[in-house]
């Protein structure tokens, strides 16, 4: 077997390779994105919150697991003492996610889900596009970008899969759905209310400034501050970038 520094040339060289993040093995793959994710360049502001959020032993809920590099990363902070659960519909980077698991499985708990979160259990459509990782089921995403085909993916609420498994308190949510984030927040009704959501890590998607400033104020209405995770300010309608992400922590 080749060692370490031969599987990250053989990575940066464009071929998949399982290599150690932190203390978490990860089956990386050769693209781009999976690259800034080894040099720790991929979203690093949720990154950040995440080891500031979430506590040792903590409990991590991955709402748009994608291939689970978030999961790995709370890992690391958690430690194996902490519970870990992604929720990923496309099958495609559920295997990922999946495979993440398998591979660790011997000192890390982590659940993986494949369904959509959302405000229902049941189905619902999900909508492909030609980037990976913006799929959607997100009207006004669907609107701007090219999507290719669908299909029909299970979908399930937090509040029903915490019930379901017995999960008292959530000490960090990440929600990345593009676009159909407040539809996770209405399926966490109870949660919320009970105040069983220690924080959260929110990607806002706002196209012309539609959709952000609208759920922005919905989380603060559900007592949390809220703050672009990049500036520490409030968010900002006028900003050009399709997505941010804001950190949401409790209003004492």
């Amino acid at each position: 077997s080749c060692n370490f520094v031969e599987r990250l040339d053989n990575l940066l060289r464009g071929q998949a390779r399982t290599l150690l993040l932190g203390d978490v093995w990860f089956p990386f793959l050769a693209d781009e994105s999976q690259k800034a994710m080894y040099y720790g360049l991929f979203e690093p502001e949720v990154a950040a919150a995440i080891h500031s959020l979430l506590p040792r032993g903590g409990c991590f809920f991955d709402v748009g697991a994608n291939v689970g590099y978030f999961t790995a990363v709370a890992a690391n902070v958690a430690g194996p003492s902490g519970r870990f659960f992604g929720f990923e519909p496309h099958p495609d980077h559920f295997a990922r996610l999946a495979m993440l698991a398998r591979l660790n499985e011997s000192r890390y708990s982590m659940t993986c889900v494949e369904a959509a979160v959302l405000d229902h259990d049941g189905s619902v459509t999900l909508h492909e596009s030609k980037h990976a990782g913006w799929h959607s089921i997100c009207a006004e995403r669907i609107a701007s970008e090219d999507f290719s085909q669908s299909r029909s993916v299970s979908a399930l609420t937090l509040d029903s899969f915490a019930r379901d498994h017995s999960v008292e308190r959530i000490d960090l949510l990440k929600i990345d759905v593009e676009g159909a984030e407040d539809r996770v927040l209405r399926g966490a009704k109870t949660l919320l209310k009970e105040k069983r959501i220690g924080a959260m890590v929110v990607e806002l998607f706002h196209p012309g400034g539609g959709v952000m400033p609208a759920l922005a104020g919905r989380i603060e209405e559900l007592e949390f501050n809220v703050a672009d995770a990049v500036t520490g300010r409030p968010p900002d309608a006028s900003v050009t970038r399709t997505t941010s992400n804001v950190i949401c922590t409790p209003r004492l």
